[in-house]
């Protein structure tokens, strides 16, 4: 948790004419997004794995892609790949699933 003063600084960043600016804000959690994907062993873990596993990873996709439109939500990604043989558990799909899609949505 952090201090009023630090809360202050940080309203004080994204504040122009006692109003706070959006896109300032939205920039810096881009940029916070993308640098924790970049990070993230999680999804190195992930792609490594579905990169190895192509085909398999394709076809469950398009299993758990049940109104065939080529997305698929976190549930489905984590069905997709929640299998022995990828050897990649239910946390580190999440966070990769978030930290790689938009509106969460997978497109495949």
């Amino acid at each position: 948790m952090i201090g009023s003063r630090e809360a202050t600084k940080v309203v004080n960043m994204f504040q122009m004419d006692n109003r706070v600016d959006l896109t300032r804000l939205e920039q810096c959690f881009s940029d916070a997004r993308r640098e924790a994907l970049q990070k993230s062993e999680a999804v190195k873990k992930v792609k490594k794995s579905v990169k190895e596993n192509i085909k398999m990873c394709v076809r469950n996709f398009e299993e758990k892609d049940f109104n065939k439109d080529g997305h698929i939500n976190v549930d489905g990604f984590v069905a997709a790949l929640l299998h022995s043989e990828l050897k990649l558990k239910s946390d580190e799909l999440k966070e990769a699933f978030y930290l790689s899609c938009e509106n969460n949505e997978l497109n495949y």
